[in-house]
């Protein structure tokens, strides 16, 4: 009898100690592309005219958000993550397709970094908009000043995402751009100001 517990709390800790052992090989090699990540909030869009399908890599979640035409006013991912090569991103809500509504999988995805993940700028005359060198108010200015109208709603390439600041890619009058922006400088909505 004795012996059946001493076998049974040496059986427990061969798998506790083999359960501890998956959980450090898991979290000491992470899916490629996904070693590092930081958390993100901050709103955008995935310009799917883009998107090639090798984005997918087996991804049934992500593929079928491609395959599903959807309104423009319902088109809202939140990042959640940001990693070397990917994004991991979220459908914000319900979806309505031309032909009936439905609910997109709230399962968060992670979308390879192919300049298809967008946001627009605002839609506000009064506001300044301003790219920073950094994700820091006191860090360099690269740009600043208040866009006029036919700038509003210019397209932004996410590069990266940190907390509420968006690294972008923008062309402003010809001149292309790289550099951190807050997200309140953004707005993801096709068919809105965000305003």
């Amino acid at each position: 009898m004795v012996a059946q517990k001493t076998h049974g709390k040496h059986k427990k800790r061969i798998q506790m100690r083999i359960s501890l052992l998956l959980l450090l090989v898991f979290t000491m090699f992470p899916a490629k592309g996904q070693e590092i990540s930081i958390k993100c909030d901050c709103t955008s869009f995935i310009h799917w005219k883009n998107v090639d399908t090798s984005t997918f890599n087996g991804n049934s979640d992500l593929e079928k958000l491609f395959r599903t035409e959807v309104l423009c006013d319902n088109d809202e991912y939140m990042i959640l993550r940001d990693s070397s090569d990917y994004f991991l991103i979220k459908r914000t809500d319900y979806a309505k397709s031309k032909t009936d509504t439905f609910i997109i999988s709230q399962k968060p995805v992670w979308i390879k970094k192919q300049g298809i993940v967008c946001t627009y700028t605002q839609h506000d005359p009064n506001q300044i908009f301003t790219i920073y060198s950094q994700p820091d108010l006191n860090s360099e200015k690269l740009f600043e000043r208040r866009l006029v109208v036919k700038e509003f709603g210019t397209l932004m390439i996410i590069k990266n995402c940190i907390k509420d600041w968006l690294k972008v890619m923008i062309t402003i009058n010809g001149k292309r751009m790289e550099g951190w922006i807050k997200k309140v400088n953004s707005c993801p909505l096709k068919c809105t100001t965000c305003t």
